[in-house]
């Protein structure tokens, strides 16, 4: 069975108040799981290797928070970001945190040391897990991995469903979203280097050094469309200098020569993940060429480079197609003032109906204002 709320806050509730009571019917402390979603905990493959960076001077972070950090993530038994105190996670948390759609395979190295993971294998002996509708709603999206399967759902604060599929569904690209690419490739390079002391030669070689072009040309990419966000917000601010306040900017207010500029590096950046994924596919077919038993691992490694590649490209070919079915922004953090292109979809009912109505499960909803003027027609539809 699954329980499903709005807020961690809510969860908690069901937690401390209510849970005791079924406690009393027979299920115990540890058939019951909360589960929450992937960006609460640290990601561990993040952490080793900006140790690794740090280790060879190439990395510009407070050592004495870094240390703090290296204890915690030796001693802590969920690695939930809660439980650190505010000043590291503002220090680490942006560029730490695992994404919502990052997956591990079966084979992958770090995999035994994800908190993650751990969860989702408690999560797997439970009778009861209790979530929110973020963590539910990606997960039935195909974005997440972290639930096992069930039979019953139910959904309270129910009325929320809207908002949070709506979210859930939101896609955004900023200056952290080719991070986790990145941990992959590096991951893949070390698995090289580790399965292949000798040099293979031959058609691998050569494709692995195509790869490592790609995936520097994507960098180089990235960084140049980032910087066009940068002056896409200046322009937004010299065509609406009445709202100062504004952190978040329709996409149609910019005038005809700013948004093709800015389409025109998107479009670089989608075309240079394609020469990713060529690569992949050229490393794929030498792998199998490849005699030995070493092969596997490297693989695996390429399987989730790949899946973090198509799941990047899927992002910024949405954001570069604006249609009807979707609304497009751009959001600036009023922090740090960094820009981020966001986009998401205006109708959900359609959305709901293929990964939650259709689904063969028994779904209960509760809360007190499913009903709109005394009539549930709004909520039904």
């Amino acid at each position: 069975v699954i329980i499903s709320t709005k807020t961690k806050l809510l969860q908690d509730q069901l937690i401390d108040k209510e849970l005791p009571k079924l406690i009393d019917y027979g299920l115990e402390d540890g058939e019951v799981v909360v589960l929450k979603g992937r960006d609460n905990y640290i990601d561990i493959r993040k952490f080793d290797l900006l140790y690794r960076q740090l280790l060879v001077g190439a990395a510009d972070t407070d050592i004495p928070k870094f240390l703090a950090l290296f204890h915690w993530v030796m001693t802590t038994y969920t690695g939930e970001w809660a439980e650190l105190p505010d000043e590291l996670v503002q220090s680490f948390k942006n560029a730490l945190v695992m994404q919502v759609s990052q997956k591990n395979s079966k084979k992958d190295f770090f995999r035994p040391k994800c908190f993650v993971q751990h969860s989702r294998d408690r999560a797997k002996q439970a009778r009861l897990i209790i979530t929110n509708h973020a963590l539910l709603l990606t997960d039935a999206l195909g974005l997440g991995d972290l639930l096992p399967a069930f039979r019953y759902l139910v959904l309270d604060e129910a009325h929320h469903l809207e908002d949070s599929i709506t979210s859930a569904s939101e896609v955004e690209w900023h200056r952290y979203s080719f991070q986790a690419l990145f941990v992959q490739y590096e991951s893949f390079k070390n698995g090289w280097n580790t399965e292949f002391q000798s040099e293979p030669g031959g058609a691998l070689t050569t494709s692995a050094k195509d790869l490592a072009s790609a995936v520097a040309e994507v960098d180089e990419k990235n960084l140049i469309f980032l910087e066009g966000l940068k002056h896409i917000y200046e322009a937004l601010l010299r065509i609406a200098s009445h709202r100062p306040g504004t952190t978040k900017w329709d996409w149609t207010l910019l005038d005809d020569s700013v948004r093709q500029n800015a389409e025109r590096l998107l479009e670089d950046l989608i075309m240079s993940f394609g020469l990713i994924l060529g690569s992949i596919e050229s490393i794929e077919q030498a792998i199998e060429n490849e005699a030995g038993s070493n092969k596997g691992t490297l693989k695996s490694l390429l399987e989730e480079l790949q899946q973090e590649v198509e799941e990047s490209h899927r992002i910024l070919t949405i954001l570069a197609a604006p249609s009807s079915e979707w609304v497009h922004w751009l959001e600036v953090d009023s922090r740090t003032y960094q820009c981020s292109l966001k986009a998401a979809p205006i109708h959900c009912d359609k959305i709901l109906s293929e990964i939650l109505w259709n689904a063969d499960k028994t779904l209960i909803c509760t809360s007190a204002t499913l009903a709109v003027g005394s009539s549930f027609e709004y909520f039904l539809n």
